[in-house]
């Protein structure tokens, strides 16, 4: 597996189980509010308490160096980012008329929430996570530069860079500036991945609402 590979599935895959555990708390916070909903809130504030950077070394280093460790640090910081985001997200649907006059109309709590509520989510999700997906990148290959990530001799473009350094003095530079390069178009492509889907988001919304009125 060469390195640009390893990065991006290792994020795909950071991206994913964060988002899975980042959507799930922040849904049920805006659900049940309450006791729940604070009790939740009050752990995603604990943990943005600290640097999402630091967040995923302190884990890494707790654990030892290694891929599995990097990737579990980097999971927990990012939980966070989606649990705010689908609380809040939860909370605006279920106060727009249509989701009131289903509530009103006597409709299960679950066809609600699952024909009403997530709907209208996913797609600021999916901006989350694509933005997710660079973060990622970027830290996994910082956690490698530092030596707490991806292991030589696995191939991973912090290690590459790290590597290459001692090299750029001598002449030879490409060796850790190709790497470098790499990850900034990687990065820079997710970023303007999200951007597009951002323009895409209130069009969305405005059929969704459509649709669901229209239900």
């Amino acid at each position: 597996m060469s390195s640009g590979q390893l990065d991006i599935l290792a994020a795909v895959v950071v991206t994913a189980a964060g988002g899975l555990v980042g959507m799930t708390i922040g849904a049920v916070a805006g659900l049940r509010g309450g006791a729940t909903d604070n009790a939740s809130m009050r752990l995603m504030d604990s943990l943005l308490a600290f640097p999402p950077l630091i967040l995923a070394l302190a884990v890494s280093v707790a654990l030892g160096a290694g891929t599995l460790s990097a990737a579990l640090g980097i999971t927990i910081s990012t939980v966070p980012f989606y649990a705010r985001l689908m609380r809040s997200e939860v909370l605006r649907v279920k106060a727009l008329p249509f989701v009131e006059a289903a509530v009103a109309s006597g409709g299960r709590p679950s066809r609600i929430v699952s024909r009403h509520i997530l709907p209208h989510t996913w797609q600021v999700m999916a901006i989350q996570a694509s933005s997710v997906v660079g973060y990622a990148v970027l830290t996994l290959a910082a956690l490698g530069f530092v030596g707490l990530g991806v292991q030589v001799p696995t191939a991973e473009w912090g290690t590459m860079i790290t590597a290459g350094l001692p090299f750029v003095l001598s002449g030879q530079w490409w060796m850790g500036v190709f790497p470098g390069v790499m990850l900034l178009t990687l990065v820079i492509g997710c970023n303007l991945v999200a951007d597009g889907l951002g323009g895409g988001t209130v069009a969305g919304v405005m059929t969704g609402t459509t649709r669901s009125l229209r239900e």
